[in-house]
C-alpha cells in the first residue's frame, strides 16, 4: 500500500509542481519579468531639503517648473533655477528636536527658488506673501488661491491657480510671473481672472492644466511636435467624486491665449471644452487631482509616456500608467510604492494621516532614474509637527524592475 501512495504522490507532485510554484511565487508577491512594476526606492536627499524648522515649514503641491524651459533629464541644457510651486502653506517656527510648530499661518500658496539640479540646503530659498500690516499674505494672487502646474516660456512663467468653495474649483485664473535675468519677480505678477479652462455642469467639474507636458524642442522632448499637453481632470460628482485624466494642447508660443487651446474629446481636437464630458475622452480612471505625465526617452518605457499619480486622490498607492501616445491610450494602473507615512503616524493622531498628489520631476532627474514626490497631511486638524506636513521623494529606476510588489 505504501508503495502504490509513494507512487500517487511522486507522479502527482510531477504533474502539479509547476502550479504549485506559480501560486508559491504569486503568495510572496513575485511577477512574471514583464509585470513586474519598475524598482522604487526613497530619495532621502530630496525629502530633507524641505524639512525646516524656521520660516517656511511645509506645504502640499509641490510642482518644479525649470525656469529655462527644458524639461528633461539632467545634463548640458538643464536649468540653473528651478522655481517650486506650493499650495496651503505653514509658516512659523518649530522646536529642531521635537518638531513641534509654535505660532505662524498658513497663505495659501508659496514658492520657492532652488540653484541648480541638486538638493542642497544652501541654494535654496522660500517665498510666500506678506501683508502691509506686516501680517501673512498669498503670494501670486493676493486672495486665497491654490496653484496648479506651471511653464517657463521666454521671459515669463505662467501658472493657473483656482479659488475653490467645499474643495471643488469655481474659478481658474491665469498669473504671469515675469522673468528678470532668469529670476522670478515676485512684485510683477500680474493675475487675468477666471479663463476659461474650468467647465462646471451639474455632473462634472473639469478643470485643465493640473499636469504640463511641453512636447517642444526647447523642453528637450524626445519626439517634439511643438505642443503643451495640458491635463486636466473630470471630477464626477454623481459618483463619488472620482477622478479620471483628460486632456487639451496649445501650441508653446500660444499657451496664454485660451482661445487657441483644443480639448480632446477622444477621437480629435476640438476648440470646445464641453466636449471632455464625453466618456471617450478618458484617458484613466481613479487619478488624483495632482499628478504628471512624462516622455520617457529610455529604459523599460523607452518611447512612452509615463502618468504618475496617486490612486483615488487620497491613498497610500502611488501608481504609474503607460500610454503609446500623449492621448493614451494609457494601460491599466501599476502600484509601484505604498506609502508608510499612514501606518507611521496614525498611532499618534487618531488614524488621520493621508498621502495624495504624486507627481513626476524630469528635469531634476538623472539619466535612468525619475524623481517623484507626494504630500503627506492629517484630516481634522492641523499638524503639531513638521513631520506629517511636508512632501516625501523617492526615485523610480527607468531600467530596473522591482523583485516584488510593492
Amino acid at each position: 500500500m505504501y508503495a502504490h501512495l509513494h507512487e500517487f504522490l511522486h507522479a502527482w507532485l510531477k504533474f502539479f509542481r509547476p502550479l504549485v510554484l506559480l501560486l508559491v511565487f504569486v503568495g510572496v508577491g513575485v511577477f512574471a519579468d514583464d509585470e513586474r512594476p519598475p524598482a522604487v526606492t526613497r530619495a532621502p536627499e530630496w525629502t530633507a531639503l524641505f524639512e525646516r524648522t524656521s520660516g517656511w515649514l511645509g506645504a502640499d503641491g509641490v510642482y518644479s517648473v525649470p525656469l529655462n524651459g527644458y524639461d528633461a533629464a539632467v545634463g548640458a541644457r538643464s536649468a540653473t533655477c528651478t522655481l517650486f510651486l506650493f499650495s496651503d502653506t505653514r509658516i512659523g517656527e518649530a522646536d529642531p528636536q521635537t518638531r513641534v510648530i509654535t505660532g505662524g499661518g498658513m497663505p495659501s500658496h508659496s514658492a520657492a527658488i532652488l540653484d541648480g539640479t541638486a538638493p542642497r540646503r544652501e541654494a535654496i530659498s522660500f517665498h510666500f506673501g506678506e501683508r502691509a500690516d506686516g501680517g501673512l499674505g498669498h503670494l501670486f494672487t493676493g486672495t486665497h488661491a491654490w496653484l496648479n502646474d506651471g511653464i517657463a516660456i521666454g521671459d515669463s512663467v505662467f501658472i493657473t491657480a483656482f479659488a475653490e468653495k467645499g474643495w471643488k474649483p469655481v474659478r481658474l485664473d491665469l498669473i504671469t510671473l515675469p522673468l528678470v535675468n532668469g529670476r522670478p519677480d515676485f512684485k510683477r505678477v500680474r493675475v487675468r481672472p477666471d479663463i476659461p479652462l474650468l467647465y462646471k455642469d451639474e455632473t462634472f467639474d473639469i478643470m485643465f492644466g493640473v499636469a504640463l507636458m511641453d512636447l517642444s524642442e526647447a523642453a528637450g522632448a524626445f519626439q517634439p511636435d511643438g505642443y503643451v499637453y495640458a491635463y486636466g481632470y473630470r471630477d464626477n460628482k454623481q459618483r463619488g467624486s472620482r477622478k479620471d485624466a483628460v486632456v487639451a494642447r496649445v501650441r508653446r508660443e500660444a499657451y496664454a491665449d485660451p482661445a487657441q487651446w483644443r480639448f480632446w474629446d477622444g477621437h480629435a481636437w476640438s476648440p470646445d471644452i464641453a466636449v471632455a464630458v464625453r466618456e471617450a475622452a478618458t484617458l484613466h480612471r481613479r487619478i488624483s487631482t495632482e499628478f504628471s505625465v512624462t516622455p520617457i526617452s529610455e529604459g523599460l518605457y523607452r518611447g512612452k509616456f509615463l502618468m504618475v499619480y496617486c490612486r483615488d486622490v487620497q491613498t497610500p498607492d502611488m501608481m504609474i500608467a503607460v500610454g503609446e501616445t500623449p492621448t493614451g491610450p494609457f494601460g491599466d494602473g501599476i502600484l509601484i510604492h505604498r506609502a508608510q507615512e499612514p501606518e507611521i503616524y496614525n498611532p499618534s493622531n487618531g488614524g488621520t494621516t493621508y498621502t495624495y498628489n504624486a507627481k513626476a520631476h524630469p528635469h531634476l532627474s538623472p539619466p535612468g532614474r525619475l524623481l517623484i514626490s507626494y504630500n503627506v497631511n492629517q484630516s481634522g486638524s492641523l499638524p503639531k509637527t513638521t513631520e506629517i506636513y511636508r512632501p516625501r521623494f523617492l526615485w523610480l529606476d527607468l531600467h530596473r524592475r522591482a523583485a516584488r510588489a510593492p
